[in-house]
């Protein structure tokens, strides 16, 4: 018997089907969990009939744009036989109740879904009867794109059998199954509550789109009591990383890493590695596009994604080219000050000890009625000379909060509750300085703290400074040739990993939000649009204007001039 999962697993690993790290990863899981399925502690094995069956009824649908039956590419049959395939020793349900599915556009994402839901619709047999397949998306457009398919679909298997056709009634906005009583309909993120509760398969078609959690909970919410679930995520990267899909893929690709383990999710991310090099490097591109496996639709996509990348080049925006046609996630400008990968990069999983550390804290106060952030640096005092970086945020609610979080697009709740920034105890709503400098206070007491300074933007901060003035207090001017410093040596930290921190969220979003204004040599910090919060960077920029010479100020000169390297 063929197992044409394992077969593109070994394919891919072996390099004879080019593949990106993250494929890569997932093919070696899926070998290395073929292994583990012989001990009795792993509790999944994976049922190549099964996996064979989903594949060969996938194959009978139609072809969207021939109306013939459709011919899986490997990396097809792979998903859909890995989702379907995999199951639980106790009960032979699915292991699978997530799915990642991620991989550029223009690669029959959108199809490759609707045939799962028609898997489902048919094949499922737990639950046997009243199964409910989700078509979910930002937009009730996309999320009946899908839904589209499988009704073409399910037509083309009427047109052949007087039993289905009596057996299905497809409706404008619902298919329903007579026999099983079951049914598939499409939603979008502004459903009401009561809808996509208890759906038996829900998928959410780009799922980059969604600037909240709010569907995706809905749906997870209501599968919660059901034995055999699944919840699917198909979609392309996005040019805004602040956003729930974005960091579920982060988490995922520590899963492939092995950092974290999620056994029941099944995760298949089709990017380039490195897409500024790979971007010249068409042999490369399959990464990112598997669909050009295929021998002519593939020559036909190669041809576009040439031509896509001749415009952008002339157009400068890149950026937008290299998540639509190779799958990277990037910032919206081409201005953006750091980097989400570079970012990333500087990320580790447990802070340093950080008691007893010299520090420099900056202090961004804001309007009363916005965002104020205070932002540590501690030097390491290591041999590659880093810091660590931390901030908080302190959170007006004038207004309403609710409006705040539904504008800003940032759980401010949640973010308290984590410990990432205070929420205003004002019944005016506008921000407690008493709060700001208590925090301060507790901090600088708790991990015993050397302060180096504080460094403070002079506008609105008086009471700050009068109940701080038991620390080094430095103004720091808010213009570009005091900042342009400080913020230039904060990005070359960056690149060269000297700066580390836990991947502190607010701080994070304000990294993603901040884009550079350049002129006469100089740099600036700015934001797109008002409503994004750059506060905590702008903070830490004003930190690092003392903190970047803090190892230079440690320097040797007597042992330098002595030595060998010293020359006039």
């Amino acid at each position: 018997m063929v197992d044409h999962v394992t077969a593109y697993a070994q394919a891919v690993i072996s390099g004879e089907i080019v593949a990106g790290e993250y494929i890569i990863l997932a093919c070696k899981r899926h070998m290395v969990d073929l292994e583990r399925s012989k001990l009795a502690p792993f509790n999944y094995y994976f049922d190549v009939e099964e996996a064979n069956a989903r594949i060969d009824f996938t194959e009978i649908l139609p072809n969207p744009e021939t109306g013939e039956p459709v011919k899986l590419l490997s990396y097809q049959k792979w998903i859909t036989g890995s989702i379907f395939g995999w199951k639980r020793k106790d009960n032979d349900n699915r292991r699978f109740k997530r799915a990642l599915v991620t991989m550029a556009r223009r690669n029959g994402k959108t199809f490759l879904i609707s045939t799962m839901g028609t898997n489902e619709f048919f094949l499922c047999e737990t639950p046997k009867r009243n199964r409910k397949i989700v078509f979910a998306s930002n937009a009730l457009k996309q999320a009946k794109l899908g839904f589209e398919y499988m009704k073409d679909q399910i037509r083309s298997l009427a047109k052949g059998s007087k039993a289905m056709k009596k057996r299905v009634k497809i409706k404008d906005a619902e298919i329903k199954d007579l026999f099983s009583g079951s049914t598939a309909y499409p939603i979008s993120s502004d459903t009401s509550t009561g809808d996509g509760f208890a759906s038996t398969v829900a998928i959410i078609d780009e799922f980059h789109e969604s600037k909240d959690l709010k569907m995706y909970n809905l749906l997870k919410s209501g599968q919660i009591a059901l034995k055999n679930s699944l919840l699917a995520i198909i979609s392309t990267a996005g040019l805004n990383p602040n956003v729930p899909m974005y960091k579920e893929v982060q988490m995922l690709k520590k899963v492939l890493r092995k950092e974290r383990s999620m056994d029941d999710y099944f995760i298949a991310i089709y990017e380039q590695d490195d897409v500024e090099k790979e971007a010249e490097l068409p042999e490369t591109w399959i990464k990112s596009n598997p669909i050009l496996e295929h021998p002519e639709i593939g020559e036909t996509i190669m041809e576009s994604l040439k031509l896509d990348l001749i415009a952008a080049k002339e157009q400068r925006n890149l950026n937008a080219l290299y998540v639509k046609n190779f799958n990277v996630w990037r910032q919206v400008s081409e201005e953006s000050f750091i980097s989400i990968d570079d970012w990333n990069a500087c990320a580790v999983e447990e802070e340093p000890d950080l008691v007893g550390r010299e520090v420099y804290i900056g202090l961004d106060m804001s309007r009363s009625d916005d965002l104020t952030a205070a932002s540590w640096i501690y030097p390491l005092d290591d041999e590659a000379r880093r810091y660590y970086v931390d901030s908080h945020s302190f959170i007006a609610t004038k207004g309403g909060l609710d409006h705040k979080i539904k504008r800003d697009k940032i759980d401010y709740r949640e973010m308290a509750d984590r410990g990432y920034c205070t929420i205003t105890n004002k019944e005016t709503g506008i921000i407690n300085q008493q709060q700001v400098i208590d925090y301060i206070k507790h901090r600088i007491k708790s991990q015993k703290l050397k302060v180096k300074g504080i460094l403070y933007d002079p506008h609105a901060i008086s009471l700050v400074l009068n109940e701080l003035e038991e620390y080094p207090l430095i103004e720091v001017g808010q213009g570009a040739k005091r900042l342009s410093p400080p913020a230039k040596d904060f990005r070359l930290c960056v690149y060269d990993k000297r700066i580390i921190h836990t991947d502190n969220p607010l701080l994070t979003i304000a990294v993603n939000n901040a884009i550079v204004k350049e002129f006469n040599d100089l740099i600036r910090i700015d934001k797109d649009k008002n409503r994004e919060k750059i506060d905590p960077i702008a903070a830490m920029i004003t930190a690092h204007y003392e903190a970047m010479h803090y190892y230079a100020d440690e320097f040797d000169w007597n042992t330098y001039y002595e030595s060998e390297e010293f020359t006039l």
